[in-house]
């Protein structure tokens, strides 16, 4: 799969959330949205640059999802191995039962 396919197939934010998106909802692993940096559908055009997914590639998928002006929002990231037949989570740490509800 291309970068691009990955960003025109990627999950669609409500307009409420737009605003406070994560910048780069794939990246490669590090302190920032290391290479590749995928951005959502509709600033690919702004930010994109076409790649091709590989076996044995490292991506984190992460999102932020709150309200500008809400009390609550959360972050979540996992990374995940690119393989031949599609990904392997990487992440091994579970979500808390209590902050689910």
């Amino acid at each position: 799969m291309t970068f691009r396919e990955l960003s025109e197939r990627q999950f669609s934010l409500p307009d409420e959330l737009w605003e406070q998106r994560y910048s780069m909802p794939f990246h490669g692993m590090g302190m920032g949205d290391e290479w590749p940096s995928i951005p959502y559908w509709p600033d690919w055009d702004k930010q994109g640059y076409d790649g091709v997914l590989e076996a044995g590639m490292v991506v984190t998928v992460e999102s932020y999802i709150g309200a500008v002006g809400g009390s609550d929002g959360v972050k979540l990231e996992d990374m995940v191995l690119v393989t031949d037949d599609g990904y392997q989570l990487m992440s091994t740490f579970p979500f808390e039962d209590e902050l689910l509800d």
